[in-house]
């Protein structure tokens, strides 16, 4: 008898909850209930202090949404609200509207210009997927990230102006916008997402700003005429096949902050001639198709007739000695270790680092110049630790114990030794 109760007791709360306000107990926030209705060509999705558009059902070319349905603001456009409208060529959204839900101009396949608002925040995932007939779009400061595959496919997309409030680029966002010609990321990105500029053939040249920690796997894979880019000082990590089948870059340096370089990076890279990879511990993506500029597809073997380009004992020079590549030794403008730049490493170099490391955990800056970080962080992975002075140290003491300076290994080699 109790359980019948208790499943009767569940039935009421679930049928009333269908037609009353429901209560969050923890977070003691009102939820209120919403009525689908219809407006004109609109089914909407009516609540008490806003409305979203659910779906438009008419067959005009050029679309006008109201910024209010009987006196309530029009906040949403919702998911699908728009999929495969194959008539409309416009859309003119109102300032009321700050979410554009997911898959909301999916295969609008003759939309060919829309106007977004300051009040969108956010971009839904596949939101104006495969629009071929979008050519140019501005993206509003309000905007703080475009989601996956927001402008999937869009073939027609010349020119895009992202505003420096976003902060991420999700997955594949501008993948196989083939019309695509260059772009400028603003400083405030700090996520270039995976396949974000997949099978862009006609991007020449991009813009990476020093924001930028990451970049995705296959972010800029097959750009055939993506001739030159600049990968800055705050990149860490290159992940798998980022610029594989760039068969326009001819040449790149890989800053000292990239402690990863995926694998297949850099593969079938055609007109590949030279790589510069400063970070002398990078791990670099173990196979031959990383870095190369020739693939043999019936022996399904890879090649490279460049040179790369390293510090001597690097990461760099194994690979290129491992997998039988032109390997071109790079002087740096410092001695690794040696902090306080006096062209030899001893216990100062350790006691300099210490105090660096103990400032920087202090919440402190470490005092250290650009090029003294650099010596410091022998580790190569941007951050300064109480390892880098144990290391620096313990080669000190390695220095010290040697016999003869002919014989003598350097950092990279030592460590790699140890």
């Amino acid at each position: 008898m109790k359980i019948k109760k208790m499943i009767a007791s569940l039935l009421s709360v679930a049928v009333i909850g269908i037609s009353m306000p429901v209560f969050l107990s923890d977070s003691e926030i009102f939820v209120t209930a919403s009525t689908n209705e219809t407006y004109g060509d609109f089914q909407i999705k009516k609540y008490d202090d806003h409305v979203e558009i659910s779906k438009y059902t008419g067959k005009s070319a050029e679309v006008v949404i109201p910024s209010k349905i009987d006196g309530l603001p029009v906040t949403g456009i919702g998911d699908e609200a728009f999929f495969e409208c194959m008539y409309i060529t416009s859309i003119t959204i109102p300032d009321s509207v700050s979410i554009i839900g997911d898959y909301a101009f999916k295969e609008c396949k003759r939309l060919a210009s829309i106007t977004i608002p300051d009040s969108v925040k956010s971009i839904g995932d596949s939101a104006f997927y495969y629009c071929p007939s979008l050519s140019s779009i501005t993206i509003p400061n309000s905007v703080t990230s475009i989601n996956d595959s927001a402008f999937y496919r869009c073939e027609s997309l010349i020119s895009v102006t992202i505003p420096d409030s976003v902060t991420n680029i999700g997955d594949s966002v501008f993948s196989g916008c083939i019309g695509l010609r260059s772009i400028i990321i603003p400083d405030s990105v700090k996520n270039i997402g995976s396949w974000a500029f997949n099978n862009c053939e006609n991007l020449t040249s991009v813009t990476i700003p020093d924001s930028v920690k990451g970049i995705g796997e296959y972010a800029f894979s097959y750009c055939t005429n993506l001739e030159s880019i600049t990968i800055p000082d705050s990149v860490t990590s290159i992940e798998d096949s980022a610029f594989s089948h760039c068969t326009g870059i001819e040449s790149i340096i890989i800053p000292d902050s990239v402690t990863n370089i995926g694998v297949w990076a850099f593969d079938s890279c055609e007109n590949l001639k030279s790589i510069t990879i400063l970070n002398s511990a990078c791990k670099i993506g173990n196979d031959a198709s990383t870095i190369c500029n020739s693939y043999d597809y019936d022996n399904q073997t890879a090649s490279y007739s460049g040179v790369i380009k390293g510090g001597i004992g690097s990461t760099a020079e194994d690979y290129a000695k491992k997998y039988g590549y032109v390997f071109e030794a790079v002087v740096p403008d410092f001695l690794l270790g040696d902090v306080t730049m006096d062209v030899i490493i001893n216990g100062s170099d350790a006691t300099f680092a210490l105090q660096a490391y103990t400032l920087v955990n202090s919440g402190l800056d470490d005092g250290l110049t650009d090029i003294q970080f650099k010596a410091a962080d022998v580790t190569g992975d941007g951050i300064l630790t109480g390892s880098d002075a144990t290391i620096i140290l313990n080669y000190y003491t390695y220095l010290s114990s040697a016999k003869t300076d002919e014989n003598t290994l350097s950092m990279v080699e030592w460590m790699k030794a140890q």
